[in-house]
């Protein structure tokens, strides 16, 4: 995690950085539910397959 500081009295740009931060924090945030989202459904893809196999192989 990169750690960095601002020294400066424009409140507006302290209060502009701090939105954009929010924002990545947010879209990262999202991302990562895209991600297990993804590797879940890959999951029960791959477990409906097997089943699937499995009732094929039974007399």
């Amino acid at each position: 995690m990169a750690n960095f500081s601002i020294h400066t009295d424009d409140q507006e740009l302290l209060e502009t950085i701090a939105k954009k931060v929010t924002r990545k924090e947010e879209s990262i945030h999202l991302m990562k539910e895209d991600i297990n989202a993804d590797t879940v459904m890959k999951a029960f893809l791959q477990l409906e397959n097997m089943n699937r196999d499995l009732q094929q192989v039974k007399p």
